[in-house]
Order: C-alpha cells, then sequence, then structure tokens
C-alpha cells in the first residue's frame, strides 16, 4: 500500500504507517458539518515528552528527525541531539534551518543556559497544547490557549477569526506588508490566549530571555528586536469603522461579523495601511457573531459597544509591598462570558 517494499522491522523516520480502526467516528466528523460548534477543545498531542518513550530505541538521526517532526529543535530536552547532528551532517548552512543559524555560535551555551533559552528554544513544539474551536455556520475563531506566551513564535499563527472567505488576526514582528513578513519565526513573540465560545481574550508581553539572545548574537535572523503588533485587517469587509472603542466589519454577501479592540493609545498606520501598536504590554479581545446569532449587522456592532466590558490596568499585588512588582490585568466580558488573566511584571 505505501508503496515502499517490505515491511520494515522498527520505526524509522521515512516509515509509512497505514491504521485502520473499527470505533465508531460519526459523531466526530458530523460535528465539523453541522451549523454550529460551541467552543469545542481539540487536544493536540501527544506531548514532546510523551514521545520519548516510543522513541527511545532509535538511532540518533531517526530520533532526532523524530523529535523534529514535533517541531522540537532546540528545545532544552532535545538541543544535544539536534547540535550533535548538525555538526555531523553540517547542516548549519542548510537553507532550511536558515532560522536556526542563530544558534550557530552560541550552541555550546544552549545546553547549559537551555532553561534561561527556553523562551526562544521551546516555543517551536507543535504538539501539547489545546485548540479551542467555535464555529457558527461561517463564522469560526479558533485559539490555541496557553501556548508559550512571551515566547518567540516559529511556525505558527496562534488565532484567527473568519468571516466566511475572509481571516483576522493579530501577529507580531516587523511593521512591514504581510507578504514581505518572514514565514519562520511567524511571531517574534506569542501572546497568551484564552477563549470561551465566540470571545478571545489575547495579551502580549516578550520575554526577557528574547533580548538574551539578540545580546549573544546581535545579527541573529529571528527578527526578536521587532516587538511590534499588528492586526489584520482585510481590505474587503464591510461596514468597518469604529464602534465606540472597538473596531467591526462584516464580509458581503451574508458573511460573518467581526469586533476587536486594543488598550494600545493608538495604533501607529504604516504607508501601506498596516495598522501595529508597538507597546511592550498589550490586551486585545475579538468577538465574532453573524446573522443567525444577532439579526443584523447593526444589532451586533450595538450589542458590543453597549454590553462587552473590555479592561486593562497595572494592579499592585500588595498595597504597600513596594519590591512585589505589578501585575498587568487584562479582561473581556460579554452575554455572561468572563475571561480574565494577570501577567506578572518583575
Amino acid at each position: 500500500l505505501t508503496g515502499r517494499g517490505k515491511k520494515p522491522n522498527k520505526i524509522q523516520s521515512t516509515t509509512g504507517i497505514l491504521i485502520t480502526s473499527d470505533l465508531d467516528f460519526a459523531s466526530i466528523t458530523l460535528s465539523y458539518n453541522s451549523d454550529s460548534i460551541p467552543g469545542a477543545t481539540i487536544a493536540i498531542g501527544p506531548s514532546l515528552s510523551e514521545s520519548f518513550e516510543s522513541n527511545k530505541g532509535l538511532s540518533l538521526v531517526d530520533r532526532v528527525i523524530f523529535q523534529w517532526s514535533y517541531g522540537a529543535y532546540f528545545h532544552p530536552d532535545v538541543s544535544d541531539d539536534t547540535i550533535l547532528l548538525f555538526d555531523q551532517l553540517d547542516l548549519w548552512n542548510h537553507g532550511e534551518f536558515a532560522a536556526f543559524k542563530a544558534f550557530k555560535d552560541i550552541s555550546g551555551l544552549v545546553g547549559d543556559l537551555g532553561e534561561l533559552l527556553a523562551p526562544v528554544t521551546a516555543s517551536s513544539v507543535l504538539t501539547g497544547h489545546d485548540v479551542v474551536l467555535f464555529k457558527n455556520r461561517e463564522v469560526v475563531l479558533s485559539s490555541v490557549q496557553n501556548y508559550f506566551p512571551g515566547s518567540l513564535g516559529y511556525q505558527s499563527y496562534p488565532w484567527v477569526a473568519s468571516t466566511g472567505k475572509l481571516s483576522i488576526w493579530t501577529q507580531s514582528g516587523p511593521a512591514v506588508d504581510w507578504e514581505e513578513r518572514p514565514g519562520v519565526p511567524s511571531n517574534s513573540h506569542l501572546p497568551y490566549l484564552e477563549q470561551i465560545d465566540n470571545v478571545l481574550l489575547i495579551m502580549y508581553n516578550p520575554k526577557d530571555a528574547l533580548d538574551l539572545v539578540t545580546t549573544f548574537v546581535p545579527n541573529n535572523p529571528l527578527g526578536l528586536e521587532n516587538k511590534e503588533v499588528a492586526l489584520h485587517w482585510p481590505d474587503s469587509l464591510q461596514g468597518v469603522g469604529s464602534y465606540g472603542l472597538w473596531k467591526c466589519g462584516y464580509e458581503e454577501p451574508d458573511g460573518g461579523y467581526i469586533c476587536v479592540r486594543n488598550d494600545c493609545l493608538g495604533l501607529t498606520t504604516t504607508d501601506s495601511g498596516i495598522e501595529y501598536c508597538s507597546e511592550e504590554y498589550q490586551t486585545w479581545a475579538a468577538i465574532v457573531g453573524n446573522g443567525l446569532m444577532y439579526g443584523s449587522f447593526e444589532n451586533f456592532t450595538k450589542k458590543v459597544q453597549e454590553e462587552a466590558v473590555f479592561k486593562s490596568e497595572w494592579i499592585s499585588p500588595e498595597r504597600w509591598c513596594f519590591w512585589c512588582g505589578t501585575d498587568y490585568y487584562g479582561e473581556i466580558q460579554f452575554e455572561g462570558k468572563v475571561i480574565s488573566h494577570l501577567l506578572h511584571k518583575d
């Protein structure tokens, strides 16, 4: 069936696997065809740590490639394996690994400083996280919950909303045209995300370790110095405008609705129309809907303006503790859904 000859006696990196089952998956497959999926949680696994048991008997090459399939390149638990294979196969200058050339000059430190550099090296892992998916006919909102907040984002777009054929998201990195952005890393720092149904809280705060790598390797290709957060907002969205402090729009014909808000003092707009915020701490929120849920677009925006509660503020955990630091607090409330989070500032 695989066209790869006889069945191997052990799993290898090039093994083709065919799995059959007599389990009834009808309820699962039908859920994706239904009009509404109210906040389903999908576990992406197994986790990297769980994979070690199944990979422990493999050769170095096969083990490392399996680890790479999880997105684990310089993760503290596998960095020694990766560095050894990079050296053996002379992969440091390979075009596919251009994003990792930053680690060549500090390869001897990656293992020693593993935990300290984890916000740069661990966040490439793609498994072991939960994705929340909300769907109502054409409108979709999905996000990866608590996915390495503050760390470098390699291949992931941690949240996205769709009004049908148009997609909306935020992305950290250089404030340039979307076509000019690097594919890897996709985000210079990832947000904290928490979603309940059609409501999403988004909070940004890059970790200090990102600056540490820039100190060790000033000319690295990772773009860690670009901490701006831009809003991807398609020009073809209709009804676009400021509805109170919310930016809202809808897709024609018969598409979904979306409203987005942030706590920046004002978004900067580039000459090509890219809107971005450059503040270190940022809170954003997104709410989606459609005609089935709210009737007209006017009803949706009116409800968001009048009922949505959006907060972001600095609070001190102890009134008289001057050395305790402060916490950055974000919150979004809508239709009985309350999402809040504290980001601690040392």
